[in-house]
């Protein structure tokens, strides 16, 4: 029995906890390495709006570098709590 109280608690804490994040703010430049390639991808910032249900949503200008080719260079968008946990390293600009 004490090993399913001890899964029950990393579920609850799993579903329970919510990651903190450095705000996200509009002309910001972030930055996620992947390996094992070394790929580059830059998101530079470009709007923060609410949709009808109140959710809010980050425009951004992307590019993927991999050594000095270019394979993306688009605008995207997500909702800011994933763009805020897929880019949570924010560089100078």
């Amino acid at each position: 029995m004490e090993g399913a109280n001890a899964m029950l608690a990393q579920r609850m804490d799993f579903f329970g906890k919510r990651h903190r994040h450095p705000p996200v703010t509009t002309g910001s430049v972030y930055r996620r390495v992947a390996s094992p390639n070394n790929t580059v991808e830059t998101a530079q910032v470009l709007s923060i709006v609410k949709d009808v249900l109140g959710i809010a949503h980050v425009r951004f200008h992307m590019s993927i570098r991999q050594g000095h080719t270019d394979f993306v260079d688009e605008v995207r968008i997500l909702n800011l709590e994933t763009f805020a946990s897929m880019y949570s390293e924010r560089v100078e600009a």
